[in-house]
């Protein structure tokens, strides 16, 4: 996980992405955008959080979190940026390996989020197989796993192996602003959810229409919102 992403002003992903979805008004994004403002209190456009900010967004004050990274420069960037949430701890360890061991929480609920590189081949595999894992101890937590469409053959091996696993209610969710190409890099992006919270999916299939629409997306745009699973 990346803690904080800095990022040219005038980008093209910039300019294509976040600065048009927040020329709009969004209510259903108040916190997103929130987590963003919070990383750029002088008004400018300039730092993008990732997956941990966002997340420490919506922690309570009876809410615990721990946050893993392996790489030794985002570890520290990643703690240096949440040292004053008292409430998280950050590891410089490997989730897939040491995860396991926070389950089941006291509490009996909890998200477990997972948003991993995908730098090697069999990261794919290694998530499944962590997810899987983590269920057999927690069955009652609310699972996210963030994937790119870089290989469409990937994740439809990937959503397979979830269809196939016995794990029940799980919904997918993807936002693709160009058709798939193996040649373009990532032209998508998902989110496969296991015990989502209510209306998740409702919600979702009127938002990611809009959003969409408000990034310009082209022929071949597409979204998905869809039960993988029942429960």
């Amino acid at each position: 996980m990346t803690s904080i992403l800095k990022q040219p002003p005038n980008s093209v992903s910039t300019r294509g992405g976040i600065s048009k979805l927040k020329n709009d008004k969004w209510p259903e994004l108040k916190s997103y955008f929130d987590a963003i403002d919070e990383c750029n209190k002088d008004g400018k456009l300039r730092f993008y959080p990732g997956s941990p900010l966002i997340a420490a967004q919506y922690l309570r004050k009876k809410d615990k979190a721990w946050l893993y990274e392996l790489h030794p420069k985002d570890f520290n960037l990643l703690k240096q940026n949440t040292a004053r949430h008292r409430s998280i701890k950050v590891m410089n360890e490997d989730s897939l390996s040491n995860v396991l061991g926070l389950l089941p929480p006291v509490s009996r609920r909890g998200l477990i989020l997972i948003d991993p590189s995908y730098e090697l081949k069999t990261d794919y595999e290694a998530v499944f197989r962590l997810v899987q894992q983590a269920h057999s101890k927690f069955a009652t937590g609310t699972y996210a796993l963030w994937y790119p469409v870089v290989d469409r053959q990937r994740i439809n091996q990937l959503e397979k192996r979830f269809i196939k696993s016995g794990i029940k209610n799980i919904q997918r969710f993807e936002l693709g602003l160009e058709p798939d190409s193996v040649e373009r890099g990532m032209t998508a992006s998902g989110m496969i959810v296991i015990n989502p919270p209510w209306q998740l999916k409702d919600k979702l299939n009127q938002l990611l229409p809009r959003i969409s629409k408000a990034l310009d997306a082209g022929e071949g745009a597409y979204f998905t919102c869809d039960q993988l699973v029942n429960e």
